[in-house]
């Protein structure tokens, strides 16, 4: 029998939802695990936005659409990105998706701790050839929750415009960030604006991650050959889900202001609660709700009994020893650090972290 294809084959399962999995596993044996893995509001997804989508089902919304999504939602994604980031799309430059592709080849380009996990102009310029044809920024951070800063943005588009390059500009966080200022690079200037396929959706900003629905906005060329692609895979996110996320974008907005308002109050008691103790330590995250916390000085270490040589290490022995369920830092390349999400409640979160010290100290 032929083997399947190396794109597929190549294709590594997601750390997070391997490690969420695990501490469902154990929790279902009975064993009181706290779960910090997966990136997913606590929240339930507001009430106007759930009686949208059962409306649409009532009224039998059930069949095909455009497969770049139904105007009406189309349109409230561009008076949204309008009112909220002063960035101005018609609906044909709206494509709204439930699938991501694959078949470039990655360079990752390495940033530290130091430069707050950002990388500079000159490591962008230094990491572009006549081959490259774009770069894919997340802004704010997954999983490091760091913010660029409006010049930092400007000073990137310069070596974006300079290569003749596009940017894939991931701004699922956007609206969640609590210090700086968001610039999208689609805002820089109409040079950068034709070189951006902004990225984006309900899922964080709602709690709508099981909606599954999310939209490109890009150059009309781009948004119509997305358009076409999608015309011959999925053909269209569900029909109901779209009328919920056009409620979302066109609906009362204070729910989300008020999780966002709760996830910062989570991020400073996070940071203040990781930076008292011995052998770890974390910068305030910008936005999103994700914690990085290093561990490289437990490396070497022996905690719970166990030998502490990587990230994977301390994810193990925390989940197995302390029944706390983070994500190691390998999974998104950086080996010394963990990645905790404060999307749960404050009560699980002190518990969590009470259980984060008494496992460094045993």
């Amino acid at each position: 029998m032929k083997s399947i294809s190396k794109v597929a084959s190549g294709i590594a399962p997601s750390a997070t939802l391997a490690i969420t999995a695990l501490a469902k596993e154990m929790k279902a044996k009975g064993i009181d695990v706290i779960g910090f893995g997966a990136g997913e509001p606590d929240f339930s997804t507001p009430a106007n936005i759930k009686c949208a989508g059962v409306k649409a089902i009532v009224e039998d919304k059930s069949y095909y659409t455009p497969s770049s999504g139904i105007l009406p939602l189309r349109e409230a994604i561009c008076e949204y990105m309008d009112k909220t980031f002063g960035l101005k799309y018609k609906p044909g430059e709206i494509c709204v998706k439930a699938i991501k592709m694959a078949g470039g080849v990655p360079v990752i380009v390495e940033t530290t701790e130091e430069s707050r996990f950002k990388i500079s102009p000159a490591q962008l310029k230094a990491a572009c050839t006549e081959k490259t044809k774009c770069i894919i920024m997340t802004n704010p951070s997954n999983p490091t929750g760091m913010l660029y800063s409006p010049d930092e943005v400007r000073a990137l588009s310069k070596v974006i415009s300079d290569e003749d390059i596009y940017v894939i500009d991931d701004e699922i966080y956007a609206f969640l960030t609590y210090s700086g200022e968001f610039l999208s690079f689609a805002a820089v200037s109409e040079d950068m604006k034709a070189r951006t396929i902004v990225v984006n959706g309900v899922s964080k900003t709602w709690a709508m991650t099981g909606w599954r629905v999310g939209f490109c906005a890009a150059n009309p060329e781009i948004a119509k050959a997305m358009s076409n692609y999608l015309s011959h895979s999925t053909g269209n996110p569900s029909n109901a889900a779209q009328f919920a996320a056009a409620e979302a974008y066109s609906g009362e907005q204070e729910s989300a202001k008020a999780m966002r308002e709760e996830f910062k109050k989570r991020r400073r008691y996070f940071v203040d609660r990781v930076n008292a103790m011995e052998d770890v330590s974390c910068l305030e995250p910008d936005g999103a709700f994700y914690i990085f916390m290093n561990v490289k000085k437990t490396f070497g270490n022996t905690i719970a009994g166990v030998k502490i040589e990587s990230s994977a290490d301390f994810c193990k022995a925390l989940l197995e020893k302390g029944l706390v369920a983070t994500v190691p830092g390998n999974a998104f390349g950086a080996d010394g650090y963990v990645r905790w999400s404060y999307a749960t409640s404050m009560e699980n979160i002190k518990e969590g972290l009470d259980r984060l010290e008494k496992f460094l100290k045993s």
